[in-house]
């Protein structure tokens, strides 16, 4: 079964504070993550696809490209952004479609 990308955004470190889960095909995303989410995403989940985040609006400024995973602090070592400096999220992959996809046979 095809997994359409997903990420889910915490205000907060550790998968706390408001949350904001959405999704979309490779080359869709947000150029802006708009005012009440800008410069405030602490922790990520992604359970399909691969996803690049951006410091700067319009896909712009300094990234990281990360794939499935449960990210519980975006300042660590697998994450590898400043906190609180997001403002543009983009999906670049389907692939991969998360730890344990569900295959139609």
């Amino acid at each position: 079964m095809y997994i359409l990308p997903e990420v889910v955004v915490y205000v907060d470190a550790n998968f706390s504070g408001g949350d904001w889960r959405f999704n979309f095909p490779p080359g869709w995303g947000w150029g802006y993550v708009g005012d009440d989410w800008n410069d405030k995403i602490s922790s990520v989940v992604i359970t399909a696809g691969t996803w690049r985040f951006y410091e700067n609006a319009g896909f712009k400024g300094a990234f990281t490209t990360v794939g499935p995973g449960y990210y519980k602090f975006v300042e660590d070592p697998s994450f590898n952004m400043q906190n609180d400096t997001i403002s543009s999220i983009l999906c670049i992959s389907d692939q991969p479609q998360g730890d344990f996809p569900k295959v139609d046979i």
